[in-house]
């Protein structure tokens, strides 16, 4: 972004602001230091101060990847510090933990845990991923946003709030009335401007349905000293997925690392069945103990350290975020299961594509802009893909090879979307030249922001439609699995070193061998474009001289592709 054009100056109106943000939930503190770096007179109002407690906690390259992208966009430094476990121990706290592997665990009731049915994948990030401690995490931000200009006030959601046609007046936590031009609602799932304007649905038209327990937990026994295989990666050492036919337990360790200060493990448990509701989350998770009896040694002696959050259902969303002069932001907006990191990775999205539209709207005085419209198309499209794949791996979990493909369709889509983005912000970095971005910044609507490959997109809609053929009674979940390994032997634009289509392949370690082979294929085999483009940067360093140069001067063009 360029300089700021205005900023407040002594003449401007102490309690008056561009934009009021309501919630101190990650994304609108993102944006708050966003649009304060920016000269964008900003104001935080927070009703339940920080530190505190927050589910979303698990990165995958893709998240780690837009926050990169946000810090160079919008020369905020300070976001880089937490997307790198270096960064992090050093300018936060050394309290969260590492994610180096993403792993899956299929569980059969009454069964112990069959070895080969497992999955494994090595995070190839020459920086690792990150179990993020929130309450640090988002202190730190907090801090960073107030530091770079943003004005913090306390707020209680009783007091008075008007939002109409030339802006909003709202009373702040002294009881005293600020006003501003715009309003970004940032409070999640009780967001005050839904129930104001009667906006919320529950479930809407959401296709997944869950029910979510989130805690923090000490004396969580790594599950590598529960069993007798040896794998690359150490279980304890990513994010832990316990998949079974109706929901999935995640266990994210925060004392994964030597440096780490932090004892606690926070863990997830989503179920599909509503009834389980009405139980405790002490209840419900001794009961998926008794039933799969590999969690005994695991969890069985482990104890929360404070008390569950239940999301019931965890699925909501709302009749139209955007207002004349208000915005319904991220989870105010809309809320999913938090399978494959979705909530971590939807938020900073939004961010992303959000930020330069308000600072451009803040420096005209125009919140009626076509690119705030857009934003509320590009916002319901994540939220939207977020819930198919949501729904999709619920129907998934049924059968263990049915989960077997499908995750290995997600996977593909994420390295996908990941290397995509990610060849646009190298090519920003190295030139500043904004008009590099526009391919990120369009108005599409099927979640897709980037210019990613069309194939890919066409395999998750076919592995879609084959769970919907499952859940219909169409199909059964061994031939559907079938036509999604059918589907992934069939696609020219994945180095054969994946063997993605093979169900065997339980465990993806890319070794420096492996990313050369996969160098060479994608110089010589791959499609037109798709190599360059997918193993791009997981190899730059591995080239030099002409192959480099072949890398860097590869066109990223959606038609081409």
């Amino acid at each position: 972004m360029s300089e700021p054009e205005k900023s407040p100056g002594p003449a401007a109106k102490p309690d008056h602001f561009d934009i009021a943000i309501l919630g101190t939930r990650l994304g609108g503190i993102l944006l708050a230091g966003i649009l304060a770096r920016h000269g964008v007179r900003v104001v935080i109002l927070d009703d339940d101060p920080h530190p505190r407690y927050q589910s979303g906690e698990a990165t995958i390259p893709y998240t780690s990847m837009i926050l990169e992208l946000i810090a160079d966009r919008y020369d905020m430094p300070e976001i880089r510090n937490i997307a790198r476990s270096g960064l992090i121990a050093r300018h936060v706290m050394p309290s969260s933990g590492v994610k180096r592997n993403l792993g899956f665990l299929y569980h059969e009731k009454g069964k112990t845990q069959d070895p080969t049915r497992i999955l494994q994948f090595n995070v190839p990030s020459e920086h690792g991923e990150n179990h993020l401690f929130r309450q640090d995490i988002d202190a730190y931000l907090l801090h960073a946003a107030i530091r770079r200009g943003a004005v913090y006030r306390p707020w209680s959601r009783n007091g008075a709030m008007e939002v109409g046609r030339n802006g909003a007046t709202i009373q702040d936590g002294y009881g005293e009335a600020l006003s501003a031009d715009y309003v970004v609602d940032d409070c999640g799932r009780s967001s005050p401007l839904a129930a104001k304007f009667g906006l919320r649905l529950e479930p809407g038209n959401r296709r997944a349905r869950s029910v979510t327990f989130t805690t923090h937990m000490v004396d969580v026994t790594p599950y590598d000293h529960c069993v007798h295989h040896r794998l690359p990666g150490r279980w304890h050492d990513g994010t832990l997925h316990h998949v079974f036919d109706g929901g999935w337990i995640g266990i994210i360790p925060f004392d994964n690392h030597k440096n780490s200060t932090n004892p606690l493990c926070s863990v997830v448990i989503s179920v599909t069945d509503p009834a389980e509701a009405a139980r405790s989350g002490d209840d419900l998770l001794a009961g998926l103990i008794d039933r799969f009896p590999s969690l005994n040694p695991h969890l069985g002696g482990a104890r929360r350290v404070r008390e569950w959050d239940v999301e019931a259902p965890a699925q909501y969303s709302c009749k139209d975020a955007l207002g004349g002069r208000y915005l319904l932001f991220d989870e105010s907006a809309g809320g999913n299961d938090l399978l494959f990191s979705r909530k971590l990775s939807n938020t900073v999205e939004l961010v992303h594509a959000l930020g330069h539209r308000l600072i451009a709207a803040a420096r005209t005085g125009d919140y009626q802009k076509k690119e705030l419209r857009d934003f509320g198309r590009i916002q319901e499209g994540v939220q939207l893909l977020a819930d198919r794949i949501a729904a999709g791996a619920q129907i998934a979990m049924r059968h263990p090879d049915l989960w077997n493909a499908f995750a290995r369709v997600w996977l593909m889509q994420s390295i996908a979307c990941t290397v995509t983005t990610r060849k646009v912000h190298d090519a920003f970095v190295k030139s500043r030249d904004q008009t590099v971005l526009e391919s990120l910044d369009r108005p599409v609507e099927d979640g897709f922001w980037m210019p990613v490959y069309e194939g890919y997109k066409r395999l998750l809609d076919q592995t879609l439609d084959s769970l919907s053929a499952v859940d219909d009674g169409r199909l059964p979940p061994v031939t559907a699995a079938q036509r999604v390994f059918d589907a992934l032997a069939a696609v020219t634009s994945l180095p054969p070193i994946f063997d993605f289509a093979d169900p065997k392949a339980r465990i993806y370690h890319l070794t420096p061998a492996r990313k050369l082979k996969a160098l060479w294929w994608s110089l010589t085999q791959a499609p037109d474009g798709v190599g360059r483009l997918i193993f791009y940067r997981s190899f730059r360093k591995l080239a030099s001289g002409p192959v480099a140069q072949a890398l860097d001067e590869q066109p990223l063009s959606r038609k081409g592709l």
